[in-house]
């Protein structure tokens, strides 16, 4: 298979998947005093037991690097010597990455990627400087930024929204293509209680 589309097949909605459930974890744990009991079943199964934060915090945190990832693949990166301000990328890091433009269209722009944001264009921008942040100094190496704060948490929900949208409107729709399914479907509690994210379609 040819490895641009693969890459566009195959790995940019997986990436964009486990964006998503991000998000949808971060909806969770905002709502904990502790993290609950979690149970796991594989094909009816229990497999797994334990704190839900065991299975929460490995997501989020995959989450984080496929949001700098795509980030990257757009155009976007952290401006060197901030925590919540964005850089364009001038050119490929490395010679085998895949980047926006291996497709024929253009990196994006702060201006452009801000500018989807509904709200102002400095809390877009320090949203999506977040995942990179917290990508480079947390999950990627050793540092003092654990935990969270609530300033973190609040950013890091908004670009799981946004770095889809992102890659809705600047590649799907530039290369004139249909957007994959990569939301996680779940379902509400019986007791009436939110799941955090999806429906169950």
């Amino acid at each position: 298979m040819d490895p641009l589309a693969e890459y566009r097949d195959k790995w940019l909605p997986y990436r964009m998947q486990a964006i998503d459930l991000m998000g949808m974890y971060l909806g969770l744990i905002e709502k904990w005093e502790t993290a609950p009991w979690m149970e796991v079943y594989v094909d009816q199964k229990l497999r797994i037991e334990g704190k839900a934060s065991g299975f929460t915090n490995p997501a989020i945190e995959a989450g984080v690097l496929h949001s700098r990832a795509l980030l990257d693949f757009l155009g976007l990166k952290l401006r060197r010597g901030t925590t919540d301000q964005l850089a364009e990328r001038s050119r490929k890091a490395h010679a085998n990455d895949i980047v926006i433009e291996d497709f024929g269209l253009e990196r994006v722009t702060i201006a452009e990627a801000t500018g989807l944001y509904p709200g102002d264009a400095a809390e877009a921008e320090a949203a999506l400087a977040t995942p990179i942040l917290i990508a480079n100094n947390w999950a990627a190496h050793n540092s003092a930024m654990l935990p969270l704060d609530p300033e973190q948490n609040h950013f890091l929900r908004i670009a799981a929204m946004g770095v889809p949208a992102l890659m809705l409107a600047f590649f799907y729709e530039r290369a004139g293509l249909k957007m994959p399914q990569y939301e996680i479907p779940s379902r509400p509690r019986t007791n009436g209680e939110d799941s955090g994210h999806g429906s169950d379609a």
